[in-house]
């Protein structure tokens, strides 16, 4: 048989290996929480970059140096069947690679599970973009004025005494607000070869083909057809299409053309036959000028007739003369 204090000996031995052995692990246990707490999670990459278990410093060098590279490419888009440059800096965007490592770098904690999870667990982040909105809708706009095929408007037009139509085409413009929300997407997620693609609408004039037609049959042809009869008492003097159309304009209310007449250029126009008609050999004559481009929208519109103005004056130093329609 064996010695009996040998044995004794032996079990107090046994205590001092398990504390000895929760000691080393707790310290191997405390300092992998460390290590972990200083460290950013072992399988992590930003937008392709693999920083895992770098510390903050390291994994802000590793991503100025790709992220940075990438950030200062220009970005190719396409609309309408064009291509263009745009400059991510100038659109107002930016990497922020501190905030971005300050968002991976986790938080201290004695928890097995975050440690597991440092170890374990796969971390795909998108890197952190600051971006001044009022630069890149200004971008956006730039960019779209160069690609944009708008829509041809709607329009009547008087020169040298005719008028001509100008029938309404659809276009196609860049939709502004989508296209800035794809440029922010594609940022640092496209190849330096790829092409992004902005969404476009369909654009159209608000003045549609059968308004033209209206206001060519019921106002410009009429307006050009003859000519306008000015009449003082017994006197009288006509004035061709020529001498008055520069004076009118057929412009937008809503979805129809309406007819405007320039009271300023109207009187300069028709200053020579004014002056005919107001200077007599018993003295000068004066009218109610204010009437005259109101009376005369009506009677350009008319025909035979209609197309008399008559003005009912008194000699100056009287009274005051006004236009009327016949």
């Amino acid at each position: 048989m064996g010695d009996p204090g040998y044995r004794t000996s032996d079990r107090r031995v046994i205590p001092w290996l398990l504390l000895g052995l929760v000691v080393l692990f707790g310290g191997m246990y405390v300092a992998a929480c460390l290590y972990t707490s200083a460290r950013l999670p072992r399988q992590t990459s930003v937008d392709g970059v693999d920083v895992g278990g770098m510390l903050p410093a390291g994994a802000r060098r590793a991503l100025t140096d790709d992220l940075g590279g990438r950030a200062a490419e220009p970005l190719v888009v396409s609309a309408n069947g064009r291509r263009a440059a745009l400059s991510p800096r100038a659109a107002g965007l930016r990497v922020d690679v501190a905030a971005t490592v300050a968002r991976l770098r986790p938080v201290r904690s004695w928890d097995p599970a975050r440690l597991w999870g440092w170890l374990a667990d796969r971390h795909e982040r998108t890197a952190v973009v600051t971006l001044d909105r009022a630069a890149l809708t200004r971008t956006v706009a730039r960019l779209a004025r160069r690609v944009d095929e708008p829509a041809v408007e709607g329009a009547v037009t008087f020169r040298h005494g005719r008028a001509d139509a100008r029938y309404p085409r659809a276009g196609t413009v860049v939709a502004r607000a989508a296209a800035a929300s794809v440029v922010r997407r594609s940022f640092l997620h496209v190849g330096s070869r790829d092409v992004v693609a902005l969404p476009t609408r369909p654009d159209r004039s608000p003045i549609s083909k059968d308004a033209v037609s209206r206001a060519m049959a019921d106002v410009a042809n009429p307006a050009v057809s003859a000519p306008l009869t000015l009449r003082l008492g017994h006197r009288s003097v006509r004035v061709d299409p020529e001498d008055y159309v520069a004076a009118l304009s057929l412009e937008p209310v809503g979805s129809e053309l309406r007819l405007r007449v320039d009271p300023r250029a109207l009187l300069r126009r028709l200053h020579p036959a004014l002056h005919r008609l107001t200077h007599t050999r018993h003295g000068r004559v004066s009218f109610d000028r204010r009437r005259l481009p109101s009376q005369l929208a009506r009677a350009v519109t008319r025909t035979g007739p209609g197309r008399t103005v008559t003005l009912t004056s008194r000699a100056q130093g009287v009274g005051s003369a006004r236009w009327s329609a016949r």
